[in-house]
């Protein structure tokens, strides 16, 4: 916080400008709704649960401030007009635990002794079925088929996104083309002093994967040869 007050506050800049050219504007309910996909449409009921349990008196209501906690996160997040779905996801691990507690005294005060083991039977059949949206495990033909034949498929978040792949994935390929193609420009830069200092730092950014493969051109002007900046 002190390094952004000493340095004009760029994170708002940054979150302005992602606002404005990068991020696709999304309603409040559209957020609200992405929610129930990515946290696993069968978890719906445990994080639910979870949420209204610390606002029941006789149960949770001691630790209601972790609710408000969400509560505020979500309500930020959805007002922002903006915001990715996941970016919501580190507020549920004050969700689910008390949704499990939840659910036990449900199943303890009901005679419901079904209802631990089927709730944890369903997460587990749920994320199991969906891992393959989160984590690279299918080749890209297959990761198609397979989101297809599911019926779900990940909100498109950015401008942009072009394929059949959601960002995630996608952003998995590219980087040792990019690499080469950020070597070749450095292959094209004079002997002349001060020329090859910007390329080194580029081909070391490269390297380390942070940059975006459409932002990397090659401008060759008259007797001058150079790479041009490569922006993230």
């Amino acid at each position: 916080v002190v390094w952004q007050l000493q340095h004009g506050l760029p994170m708002l800049e940054f979150m302005r400008n992602a606002a404005e050219v990068k991020m696709v504007p999304k309603s409040p309910f559209r957020f609200a709704a992405e929610q129930l996909l990515m946290m696993n449409p069968l978890a719906v009921p445990l994080w639910l649960s979870g949420l209204v349990y610390y606002f029941v008196p006789s149960a949770g209501g001691r630790h209601h401030l972790l609710g408000w906690i969400w509560i505020t996160t979500f309500l930020l997040l959805a007002a922002g007009g903006s915001a990715r779905a996941n970016y919501l996801g580190p507020a549920y691990t004050v969700l689910l635990p008390a949704g499990g507690v939840a659910f036990e005294r449900i199943a303890r005060r009901r005679s419901w002794r079904w209802l631990p083991a089927t709730a944890a039977v369903l997460l587990t059949v749920g994320g199991i079925a969906t891992v393959p949206m989160a984590i690279p495990l299918l080749p890209p033909a297959r990761y198609v088929h397979y989101e297809r034949a599911l019926g779900l498929s990940p909100p498109v978040e950015q401008h942009g996104e072009v394929g059949p792949l959601p960002l995630h994935l996608a952003l998995r390929f590219g980087w040792s083309e990019l690499m080469e193609a950020v070597e070749a420009a450095h292959a094209t830069l004079s002997s002349a002093p001060g020329s090859a200092t910007p390329a080194r730092s580029t081909s070391s950014d490269a390297r380390r994967g942070c940059l975006s493969p459409s932002a990397v051109t090659t401008t060759i002007g008259s007797g001058d040869r150079r790479a041009s900046p490569v922006k993230s």
